[in-house]
C-alpha cells in the first residue's frame, strides 16, 4: 500500500529477475555508457526496463566474461 501511496486503485509495476547469471568481470558503467552511446542510445539508466539491441548485449557480455570478439 505504501509503494501505490494508499489508493488501491494506483498502478504500481514488479520486476521479475530469471535466467540471471553474473559475470566474471564487473562492467564499469563509463564502459556500458561508452558502448550505448557508440550505438546511438541513451547512457542514462533509469529504474525501467531498457531494451537494448542483441548486438549491444554481446558486446557488454564479451567484456563481463573477458571474451575475444577475434574469436
Amino acid at each position: 500500500m505504501e509503494t501505490a501511496r494508499q489508493d488501491i486503485n494506483n498502478d504500481i509495476m514488479a520486476i521479475r529477475f530469471s535466467n540471471t547469471i553474473l559475470l566474471d568481470k564487473p562492467v564499469m558503467h563509463k564502459n556500458v555508457a561508452s558502448i550505448l552511446r557508440r550505438n546511438g542510445l541513451n547512457p542514462n539508466f533509469q529504474q525501467s526496463p531498457y531494451l537494448i539491441p542483441n548486438a549491444v548485449f554481446n558486446e557488454i557480455y564479451q567484456l563481463g566474461f573477458q571474451l575475444d570478439k577475434n574469436k
